[in-house]
């Protein structure tokens, strides 16, 4: 270990994901030392069960796309984005319906559906050409870790073994990361008896920029705008359900699909499934050690319902951007000293969207007599009164969240 090449950093992101690349673009502007590693291991093949031609349909909240606008990239993400101007809440055998409208809350739109992979390589773009200050290790293998005032990484990159002394360590790499292992953080995980199938659906009469979500009696199909008459979709069911779907004919999946959404949008004309995967919460128990911090789906995995993950993720790196930034500006250096302060009111922030997710879930579930009759009323009385509707739209599109400069169309 003697031979190894010693390096220093202020802060170190463990995982070049979406969260790791958007936190380094978000620091990119401000004289940190930044590193940005990645291992050669692709964990979208460890979670998801995929068939060629995978896309993955991302919904962007307007919190995120305002944060995708601060760091300067959303002008080259935008002619990709599908926004969604209205969404359409329905129950399988009950009459109640809610429909939002972005206009009736002075919002564009609710949120936009863009592919994730391009949304990475835009991602990545950006970071190459404007982040003159930070280092890319990617591939890298045989990361070790020494938690202490400035973590000492221990990784191989390019053959050569390198030592990264870091002020702050940022593990963004995943649900099964390597860094929350580390740590010895454990985590509380909750796995829902359901799996989701996604894939696209090409459809006869597409309602432009509207998002559907469907509760079903064994799970939800959200339906959302893609590209003209195409539409992504996500399908819950049992697991065994999902096997059995993912197995069949496309004719035969195509006409259970037609069923489950009915003729809103026409006759479907073709589908294509892309990938399944097991739906839980995996929960980081603390999400700080020493000097070392989680971020993304490393701290927080959450059920797809609602499309809540990522989201929640950029506005947990945003605040989180905002006081690296103002501590090595004021201090000249990274004391950390509010970093407790930042873990408190994240996790807060987390605890409310996991509730949001359970009421939704468990409220959908409940088959007691006249359950349906009441959730019926329920969205009966959400789609006639515009109070009822704000506050949850404020909530689902980030919007009750947006302390950090970077969610209000301002840089750090």
């Amino acid at each position: 270990m003697n031979s190894a090449v010693r390096l220093d950093y202020d802060v170190v992101i463990v995982g070049g994901g979406l969260v790791g690349m958007s936190l380094a673009l978000a620091l990119a502007p401000y004289p940190l030392k930044i590193a940005l590693l990645e291992s050669r291991v692709d964990k979208a093949r460890v979670f998801c069960e995929r068939s060629t031609g995978f896309l993955k349909p991302l919904v962007l909240s307007e919190s995120s796309r305002r944060f995708f606008e601060s760091v300067g990239v959303w002008k080259e993400l935008k002619p990709y984005a599908v926004p969604i101007e209205s969404i359409h809440v329905s129950e399988e055998g009950h009459w109640g319906v809610a429909r939002f409208k972005a206009e009736h809350q002075k919002l564009p739109a609710f949120g936009y559906v863009i592919e994730s992979a391009l949304l990475e390589q835009k991602l990545k773009e950006r970071l190459e050409a404007e982040a003159k200050s930070i280092t890319f290790f990617c591939p890298i293998e045989n990361l070790e870790c020494e938690p202490q005032d400035n973590i000492l990484l221990r990784i191989t990159h390019a053959g050569i073994v390198k030592e990264l002394r870091a002020r702050c360590v940022v593990g963004a790499d995943g649900t099964y990361s390597t860094v929350r292992k580390l740590m010895n953080i454990p985590v509380i995980r909750q796995d829902f008896p359901e799996a989701a199938l996604v894939g696209i659906l090409t459809v006869g009469k597409p309602k432009p920029y509207t998002a559907f979500e469907r509760f079903l009696k064994r799970g939800v199909l959200a339906v959302l705008p893609f590209s003209d008459n195409r539409f992504a979709f996500v399908y819950t069911r049992p697991k065994e359900e999902i096997t059995h779907w993912m197995s069949v004919s496309d004719v035969v999946f195509l006409e259970h699909i037609q069923v489950q959404l009915g003729y809103r949008l026409g006759r479907i004309q073709a589908v294509q499934r892309s990938a399944t995967y097991p739906l839980a919460h995996v929960l980081a128990e603390k999400w700080r050690v020493s000097n070392a911090v989680l971020l993304g789906n490393a701290a927080h995995t959450l059920h797809p319902i609602g499309a809540q993950g990522f989201n929640l993720a950029l506005r947990d790196l945003a605040l989180l951007a905002e006081y690296l930034v103002r501590d090595y500006q004021k201090e000249g250096t990274l004391t950390l000293q509010w970093m407790s302060d930042y873990v408190s009111e994240r996790q807060n922030a987390q605890k409310q969207v996991v509730r949001w997710i359970d009421f939704l879930t468990r409220s959908f579930s409940v088959r007691l007599p006249g359950s349906g009759s009441l959730r019926s009323l329920a969205l009966f009385g959400i789609d006639s009164f515009l109070f009822l509707k704000a506050p949850l739209l404020r909530f689902a599109s980030g919007l009750s969240d947006i302390r950090p400069r970077l969610l209000r169309g301002l840089s750090s």
